[in-house]
């Protein structure tokens, strides 16, 4: 079971005696509300962090994605071009299969990681880990 971030109101406890029940099926009749309790709360915090992150950037900054799909592209930093709301419109710094290097992207900036400010030197990082190298 992965670590779970809980509020102070909750226990660590009281949340595993809830999913205990859920994989027990002791709540059965409760998945449907459940389910929907949890896809609404996740979209409340997705569009949080979308705002979050579309405010702290500009155009010209780096950014690389960290979800996507395809998959690929996941790894990949770019220059941010244009920002509408939480919609970020950038640019591949190195072509990547059917996306070349000057193919506009458009993605929710929840799928980006900010690495860069405008007129910084371009960092390197490594496809598969993520992580920077230069």
């Amino acid at each position: 079971m992965t670590m779970i971030e809980h509020s102070s109101k909750i226990s660590p406890q009281q949340v595993g005696d809830v999913l205990a029940a859920i994989i027990n099926g002791e709540i059965d009749g409760m998945l449907p509300a459940l389910a929907s309790a949890i896809n609404d709360r996740s979209q409340i915090v997705r569009n949080n962090t979308s705002r979050q992150v579309a405010i702290s950037l500009k155009a010209g900054d780096q950014v690389q994605i960290i979800k996507c799909s395809p998959k690929y592209l996941i790894g990949a930093t770019a220059t941010v071009s244009k920002i509408e709301g939480t919609k970020i419109h950038i640019f591949l710094y190195h072509s990547n299969r059917k996306f070349s290097r000057n193919h506009a992207i458009t993605c929710d900036a929840s799928m980006l990681r900010a690495t860069g400010r405008a007129g910084e030197e371009i960092p390197t990082y490594d496809q598969s880990t993520g992580l920077r190298v230069s």
